[in-house]
């Protein structure tokens, strides 16, 4: 974005945001408030500041004081297609997935505490897509639980759909989101999700498709509630809120152009 900002004066300028900055940059512990409220500040040099949520437009209008342009985040559906599953094959256990890079911000390790307390009441299994600095103190922490044989850590995979789409609950207990393609991708799928109560996450909920949360010692008991309301359908569906489609969204930023 100062790169932007720094370039002809004659062309119009526009910056997308993506998240919620002061999380996205709290892995700078002592300058990364500065560092978010400076990216904030600058959204006033712009002609068109992009956001996702409404959250995102809150705090971009707060702090640049200009109106941003709304249009929400969406995915390839016609990727996503040839992956889709319908038909629920419940003789199998219950099946949870994550996906996403393996930090603090994720909060993969408050996955991990849920899912041990799960299998003290259900047989069930966790697949773990994604890579980061935490994987070696999740493999031991999966070895301390002696827990080896309900979980996958399957790294990062390019093409994560085959194992998304099969899965009863997608669960991404992160801190900080802008709109998680995961999240978007296991919904079209029809995939039911949990999410924390954070951020842009509250706009993804249409009827019983996601489940939010705040309070970490509720995750258990609402993973398996979770896990017994998708096992209850005849087939799987369409799970996307219409106003994350890729066709409305699209249509958005042709109108922008």
């Amino acid at each position: 974005d100062i790169t932007n900002i720094l370039l002809n004066s004659k062309l119009k300028k526009f910056s997308s945001i993506r998240g919620n900055l002061f999380m996205n940059y709290s892995e700078y512990p002592i300058a990364g408030n500065l560092i978010a409220l400076f990216h904030y500040l600058i959204q006033k040099l712009f002609d068109y500041s992009i956001v996702m949520n409404r959250k995102m437009y809150s705090q971009v209008e707060r702090f640049s004081r200009k109106k941003p342009i709304l249009i929400y985040n969406f995915i390839d559906e016609g990727h996503l297609d040839k992956f889709f599953k319908p038909k629920i094959i419940k003789s199998q256990r219950a099946t949870f997935i994550f996906t996403g890079r393996l930090i603090e911000r994720k909060g993969i390790m408050e996955l991990l505490e849920a899912f041990s307390k799960v299998l003290s009441v259900k047989n069930a299994y966790l697949h773990i897509l994604g890579d980061g600095p935490l994987r070696a103190k999740i493999k031991n922490f999966i070895s301390k639980k002696g827990i080896e044989s309900n979980i996958s850590m399957h790294g990062f995979i390019d093409s994560p759909y085959e194992i998304l789409s099969s899965a009863d609950v997608f669960v991404l207990p992160s801190y900080s989101e802008g709109t998680p393609r995961s999240c978007l991708e296991a919904l079209y799928l029809g995939i039911p999700s949990i999410l924390r109560d954070v951020d842009g996450n509250r706009e993804l909920k249409c009827g019983e498709n996601i489940s939010l949360f705040n309070d970490d010692s509720k995750l258990p008991e609402l993973m398996l509630q979770k896990a017994s309301q998708s096992r209850s359908r005849e087939f799987r569906k369409n799970l996307l809120p219409n106003k994350f489609s890729r066709k409305n969204n699209l249509a958005l930023y042709l109108k922008f152009f």
